[in-house]
């Protein structure tokens, strides 16, 4: 687990400051609200995509 977390805090720190933004903005949703935006088709908000919303849930899980 702390394998997991050394790692996941290692690509925090490599990503582009408007992406780590969007996944600040991300971990303020609900789980369920990410698995729609996840699993919808519907439009996602602007600057975010899936794999991102992916990781919010991965994070959220750990």
């Amino acid at each position: 687990m702390d394998f997991l977390l050394g790692a996941f805090g290692e690509r925090i720190q490599r990503m582009p400051r408007s992406e780590l933004k969007e996944f600040e903005f991300l971990l303020s949703f609900s789980d369920q609200t990410l698995y729609s935006l996840f699993f919808d088709e519907g439009p996602l908000p602007e600057g975010v995509s899936k794999s991102l919303v992916k990781e919010v849930l991965t994070f959220k899980k750990m």
